[in-house]
């Protein structure tokens, strides 16, 4: 991931912390979110770990993690659940066969 697009990921888990953080959002939970860590995973994905912090003890309350995910120029993301992190992984096995298949056709054109 480049240097400008690693920024604009961590400016847009900045912009996700401060709507978690608005007290008049719905089922605000009166944690506050801050990023800790970008990660990135490619050119267009990246994980953000957020601490949360209880905002009437001031204490941490667990870290969360988000996907981003650069979609047409926009980022998407979302909170993912362990069955999303399965489901993704066995996705990324079935690749090498459909780029194998891909090659093929290509390979028959010419």
């Amino acid at each position: 991931m480049n240097p400008q697009t690693l920024l604009e990921v961590k400016e847009e888990a900045e912009k996700v912390a401060k709507i978690f953080n608005d007290p008049s959002r719905d089922k605000y939970s009166g944690e506050q979110f801050y990023v800790d860590k970008v990660i990135p995973c490619s050119d267009d994905v990246a994980i953000v770990n957020f601490r949360k912090m209880s905002e009437r003890t001031g204490q941490l309350t667990k870290y969360a993690q988000m996907v981003f995910v650069r979609v047409y120029n926009h980022w998407k993301n979302w909170f993912p659940k362990y069955d999303h992190y399965v489901g993704l992984s066995e996705a990324s096995k079935l690749l090498p066969a459909i780029e194998k298949i891909n090659a093929d056709i290509v390979l028959k054109q010419k």
